[in-house]
């Protein structure tokens, strides 16, 4: 994501590739090369800045909106331009007609007194959506552990504060993908959009519940768009048209 605080952006479209994938892997021997572009969205879901935004915002807008989805080859990200919603003069203009498209969306349902869903619950919709956006709280102290995730011999990449003095929570400091989950360790697994470098080649993995992770947890559908050749039809000029009349009442 570079330097802009797009991550709501990155973790929706990782979530929507995510989605095609795991259904077409099969059947389409394109999908696991599928790379949808964030500048799109960026640029015209009004649904956050590099100062932040929501993921479910995003994935309303492109399914209600019924929106083509650009390939990152057609419209690629820069996280150097400034990107202030619908300030169409900030964005590119594509090259080329997206194919893919988001055919439904949704979030994790929250129990009543709870400020994130169930762990079971996100389970559910990773076995059947593929992946699921998560938020989580963070101050300085818990970047600091998030940034070196691997620093230490324990298998998370950030653990609960030692006192309540040393955290001052801020809700929605970080949005990743969370893409599967491991009970042995008691963790999520997830897809961070740091790049390579960060964690193991970009993935991580998340204490159940730390830090409120799985705050605006949203999946969504995806699917290619259809496009349908029309049948030729040989008309002969020398063949008169057979007329259809009505039958007259009796």
């Amino acid at each position: 994501q570079g330097n802009c605080g797009s991550c709501w952006n990155f973790a929706i479209v990782a979530c929507a590739e995510i989605n095609y994938m795991m259904k077409y892997a099969k059947t389409d021997a394109n999908a696991s090369s599928i790379d949808l572009s964030e500048q799109q969205i960026m640029c015209n879901a009004n649904a956050g800045t590099c100062n932040g935004g929501a993921s479910s915002a995003a994935a309303k807008w492109l399914y209600e909106k019924k929106i083509r989805i650009l390939s990152e080859s057609s419209l690629s990200y820069n996280s150097v331009l400034p990107k202030l919603g619908n300030e169409a003069a900030s964005c590119p203009q594509p090259q080329g007609t997206g194919i893919y498209t988001v055919v439904d969306f949704g979030m994790v349902p929250i129990q009543a007194g709870k400020d994130y869903p169930e762990a079971n619950d996100i389970k559910k919709a990773i076995l059947e959506h593929g992946a699921v956006t998560a938020a989580f709280w963070a101050d300085s102290l818990v970047f600091a552990q998030f940034i070196q995730p691997f620093a230490s011999t324990e298998p998370y990449v950030v653990q609960e504060p030692i006192t309540p003095k040393d955290y001052t929570p801020k809700p929605f400091g970080h949005e990743v993908a969370i893409i599967g989950w491991d009970d042995d360790k008691q963790c999520w697994i997830i897809k961070n959009s740091w790049g390579d470098t960060w964690g193991d080649k970009g993935y991580g993995l998340f204490p159940y519940g730390a830090h409120n992770i799985g705050s605006d947890a949203t999946w969504v559908e995806v699917e290619k768009i259809k496009t349908y050749s029309p049948i030729p039809v040989n008309i002969n000029p020398n063949v008169n048209p057979v007329i259809i009349k009505p039958i007259p009442p009796p």
